[in-house]
């Protein structure tokens, strides 16, 4: 069975559309017809990442950066990412949340920096000073755990 297509006829003809001029409309029916305006102010710009890096937080007294709120051996390293140009470490907190760290990035509450990032773990060094005042540091070792 074939199917057709019904034929437009003159009496049932499709009325063309209406133009509205601006001046006959009620403000409020201009209003609808007008698009939204934006208003950029106050809101994030779309077009920047939205991560921010450590050195564009503005560290005033008594203000402590997200990885400085544990001690280094609370951090969990979950992965190394070595890249042409550098190499750089996800690390793990106890709260489950991520950070990307690489040679140079402070970490921990004792103003531990990781100086050197290699395969399968990261060394971390802090510095400090011991009860007779002497200055010394130590390295901390995080390690990527071996699969089971």
């Amino acid at each position: 069975m074939k199917k057709t297509l019904p034929i437009a006829r003159k009496d049932n003809a499709v009325p063309s559309p209406t133009i509205f001029q601006p001046s006959t409309l009620s403000p409020v029916e201009r209003s609808e017809l007008t698009p939204p305006f934006y208003d950029p102010k106050g809101k994030p710009d779309p077009f920047q990442p939205t991560r921010l890096t450590l050195e564009t937080i503005d560290k005033g007294k008594g203000r402590v950066l997200p990885l400085e709120q544990f001690e280094v051996n609370e951090y969990e390293l979950v992965s190394i990412v070595i890249g042409s140009e550098v190499k750089k470490a996800m690390v793990q907190d106890l709260t489950g949340k991520g950070f990307l760290i690489q040679v140079g990035t402070r970490i921990g509450k004792r103003n531990g920096k990781v100086i050197q990032i290699t395969d399968r773990e990261v060394v971390v060094e802090e510095s400090f000073q011991d009860f007779l005042g002497r200055k010394s540091s130590r390295k901390i070792l995080l390690s990527i755990p071996r699969p089971q």
